[in-house]
């Protein structure tokens, strides 16, 4: 298996890299992902469930290999 960088990214990075790969996709992932990507907009991770920070990851992982 090829080893991507995206596996080694932040939550964070991989928010970034998805605002400058796919700027029309962000608003759909804020809509399926409200809470996540609130949390990682203002840096407190904490302040999310788990589980969905885990599934905004996966989607973006997915989403940006592409």
């Amino acid at each position: 298996m090829i080893d991507d960088r995206r596996d080694d990214m932040t939550l964070a990075e991989l928010v970034e890299e998805l605002e400058l790969a796919h700027p029309e996709k962000v608003a759909s992932f804020e809509r399926r992902f409200p809470e996540a990507m609130a949390a990682v907009a203002e840096d407190d991770l904490d302040a999310c469930d788990p589980d969905e920070l885990d599934d905004l990851a996966g989607d973006l992982r997915r989403l940006l290999r592409v």
